[in-house]
């Protein structure tokens, strides 16, 4: 019976095969972190943890195709209570894409909402869109689920609607402009329009980008409307590359300091970062010099020194500096050391050490 059960099996893969074209990846790591100072000026923290990701994506004759991946054991080590628990598995997306022509119709839960790098940046969403591509042209027009109302007499979702152009250019340089318009029938709660603007190109060797965005009140949960703006400038030199990022953000305009890569220490974007997310008080002004050198074709090294300025109820200002090295230990295995310090006017005086262990396939 066992044999007939996998000659069965065997078929049906088979079959699957002849129309389908499987492909698997993924990566890994495991860290160890030290924090001092990063809740109070007397806390500290040590830990280990470590996570694994794998992506699965399915594609048909037609060009119809399905991705998904998921992450096991995302945490802190605790003597296995979390780590090998059930419930540690998630999906960080699984949707569906069908192509009509030179559009493509995309359904299930996405993993990279974008509007631009200063507004809304890969967030995971619940969605029905449609992409259009053409040369250097994409348009992505999107309807996403922020929030199902459950009860039976009321259909009261919380709905995002929206559209985003990347635009590229014969000269490299290239532009994403996105708008957003978030609904909710439900008194008091977010609702309220989001635009961001970044364009980024290069001219003899200097690579110039930048971007605005706009959020309004409502859809933020502050009495003004909030607005910011950034800049960059960066530029190599033999096997180095240097650069330096500055902006504003106003009226409790707060970008997605998740990915949005500016600091080592604030932000949230590095396994060092301590989640300070710089304009949600009112305004906000920094800068950041940053670094990195290729000391040979197995270590990069990186640094920065940075400064922000935040308008919060302390008023308070922030001067970092921090070091990173990434060393490929093999094909598709790398070390990374970041050591990273901030001093704050009126706060603590985070200092954040991260050694990482990572796998890629």
């Amino acid at each position: 019976m066992k044999k007939v059960i996998v000659a069965a099996a065997g078929l049906m893969l088979a079959g699957v095969m002849t129309s389908t074209a499987l492909s698997f990846s993924g990566d890994a790591r495991a860290r160890f972190r030290y924090f001092d100072e990063y809740q109070s000026n007397s806390s500290k923290d040590s830990h280990f943890d470590s996570r694994a990701r794998l992506a699965i994506a399915g594609e048909t004759k037609g060009g119809a195709y399905a991705k998904a991946r998921f992450t096991f054991a995302d945490g802190r080590w605790d003597g296995t209570r979390r780590t090998r628990n059930w419930g540690n598995i998630r999906a960080d997306y699984a949707y569906i894409g069908v192509p009509m022509g030179p559009v493509t119709v995309e359904a299930g839960l996405y993993n990279n909402r974008t509007i631009s790098e200063f507004t809304i940046f890969e967030e995971n969403v619940d969605t029905l869109q449609a992409v259009y591509k053409a040369d250097q042209t994409t348009i992505t027009g999107f309807m996403d689920l922020v929030q199902e109302d459950t009860s039976v007499s009321n259909n009261d979702d919380v709905m995002a609607w929206g559209l985003v152009l990347n635009q590229g250019f014969s000269c490299g340089a290239n532009l994403i402009a996105g708008a957003m318009y978030q609904y909710n029938p439900n008194t008091g709660g977010p609702e309220g329009l989001l635009v961001g603007i970044d364009a980024s190109g290069n001219f003899g060797g200097i690579t110039l980008s930048g971007g605005v965005a706009y959020r309004e009140a409502d859809l933020q949960a502050t009495q003004d409307d909030g607005y910011g703006l950034w800049a960059k400038v960066e530029t190599e030199i033999g096997a180095a590359n240097v650069g330096l990022i500055a902006g504003a953000t106003f009226e409790g305009y707060t970008p997605d300091w998740g990915d949005f890569d500016v600091f080592y220490v604030l932000g949230d974007v590095y396994m060092i970062s301590n989640g300070d997310m710089i304009g949600s008080g009112g305004d906000a002004y920094w800068a950041s010099l940053q670094g990195s050198y290729k000391a040979s074709e197995k270590l990069i090294l990186g640094a920065r020194i940075g400064y922000a300025d935040m308008d919060y109820a302390t008023d308070d200002s922030a001067f970092e500096i921090g070091a990173r090295a990434v060393y490929q230990i093999i094909e598709g295995a790398s070390l990374q050391a970041m050591l990273g310090y901030a001093n704050y006017d009126k706060g603590s005086d985070p200092l954040g050490f991260g050694l990482e262990l990572k796998v890629t396939f």
